[in-house]
């Protein structure tokens, strides 16, 4: 993760955002997921959150400034059927944000979540072969009852990112924002 953060420091002078977004969906429920499965998604989500922005932290604190953006998850603040591992790092996350926010937003860096719903993406894709779906039956599942009933884009999340990330919120911290077309609205 220094070396990251060197690297940018060597080409740009500057590390003023930083984005966590990884993730690692397997779908299984506590019974069902073995401790490398749990490790796996735990680790990659919230582990390499915490590490990344260890490793950002100090050059923000002596700019003086910063902005650090992690991706969760709508299940991140609902949870969802077969996801105990998932929704547990993407939940640890948004409580990460927040108390991130809190303990260096006195120092100029702010400290906010992202938290899409169903978008498309490869992982998405990977679920539904998993779950053994076409992509219309994954569609029709994935989105009932949603206000806005579709599966949300990637550059939809990419300006919420943005947003986070930006001059234009710079008096919001600690916040998870849904991204999901209302998806935990109801």
């Amino acid at each position: 993760m220094r070396t990251s953060v060197a690297r940018t420091l060597e080409a740009f002078g500057r590390l003023d955002i930083l984005f966590n977004n990884a993730g690692v969906y397997i779908a299984n429920d506590v019974l069902g997921c073995d401790e490398d499965e749990w490790d796996l998604q735990v680790d990659t989500s919230l582990k390499g959150a915490y590490l990344m922005s260890r490793a950002a932290l100090p050059t923000m604190i002596a700019q003086g400034s910063g902005s650090i953006v992690h991706c969760s998850s709508g299940w991140g603040l609902v949870g969802g059927a077969k996801g105990a591992a998932y929704c547990a790092a993407k939940g640890g996350m948004v409580l990460l944000t927040k108390s991130m926010a809190i303990d260096h937003g006195p120092q100029g860096i702010r400290v906010n979540a992202v938290c899409p719903g169903d978008t498309e993406t490869p992982m998405e894709h990977e679920d539904a072969r998993n779950q053994g779906m076409t992509w219309d039956e994954y569609l029709a599942s994935a989105t009932e009852g949603r206000p806005i009933p579709r599966m949300g884009r990637p550059d939809e999340v990419a300006r919420a990112v943005l947003y986070l990330a930006s001059d234009e919120s710079s008096f919001v911290t600690g916040v998870a924002l849904p991204v999901d077309g209302g998806g935990v609205a109801g």
